[in-house]
């Protein structure tokens, strides 16, 4: 299960598993394709991040309105499947091979209840992965 979150903290790697390295992988939005088993071979788009199926991923979001604005983000035209994440305070203990996708958002402090982005802001996606020492 790999969770999305939008921060990352080292209180997320569970203290049993240091030392550890932490690999940190930029993630682009995409479309991804599956073909429907109905008989006709209809294509049906779904959100990617990365190599992720945006539908897959588990929330790990902290603040209903940051879910909210991912949602509208993740979902387009030809979106047949996208994301309906909500909100859901979790307290991760990752250990090493542990990935969790971050959407980091980039912008001004939004006041509470923003159901848009403002001019310039954005989400940031990346994989973090906990490794051993050294690894990469």
């Amino acid at each position: 299960m790999t969770y999305i979150v939008n921060a990352f903290s080292l209180n997320m790697i569970d203290s049993q598993e240091f030392p550890v390295s932490v690999n940190v992988m930029p993630l682009e939005i995409g479309l991804g394709y599956t073909v429907m088993d109905d008989g006709y071979g209809d294509q049906v788009y779904f959100t990617k991040i990365g190599h992720y199926d945006a539908t897959e991923l588990v929330s790990g979001i902290g603040h209903a309105d940051t879910c909210n604005q991912l949602n509208e983000l993740l979902k387009g035209s030809q979106v047949y499947w996208s994301p309906n994440y909500k909100m859901n305070r979790v307290s991760l203990k990752l250990k090493k091979g542990s990935t969790v996708v971050v959407a980091q958002y980039t912008g001004p402090r939004l006041p509470e209840g923003t159901t848009v982005l403002p001019e310039g802001a954005n989400f940031k996606f990346y994989e973090v992965t906990i490794c051993s020492l050294g690894e990469v």
